[in-house]
């Protein structure tokens, strides 16, 4: 009998329901927002830092973010 679980699945990791999912795209939507925003000028260094820590960015990550505007890291994020 197949499961009526809903399983969205990268090589890294899966997701087990339709609320994870949404979730995830919501975290996605944010990070774009933040990544475009500070590349643009609009965000300041303090709000990326707060926004990046939200999403559970690691330190080295979100300094990585500032030193790279713009840029998105490859491992984040990515179905």
């Amino acid at each position: 009998m197949k499961s009526s679980m809903i399983d969205f699945v990268s090589p890294s990791w899966s997701l087990g329901n339709v609320e994870a999912f949404h979730s995830y795209r919501a975290d996605v939507t944010k990070y774009e927002f933040v990544v475009d925003a500070y590349a643009d000028g609009v965000v300041h260094e303090d709000h990326i830092w707060d926004a990046l820590v939200g999403l559970d960015f690691a330190i080295e990550e979100i300094q990585w973010h500032i030193n790279h505007p713009g840029k998105r890291m490859v491992q984040n994020f990515v179905l």
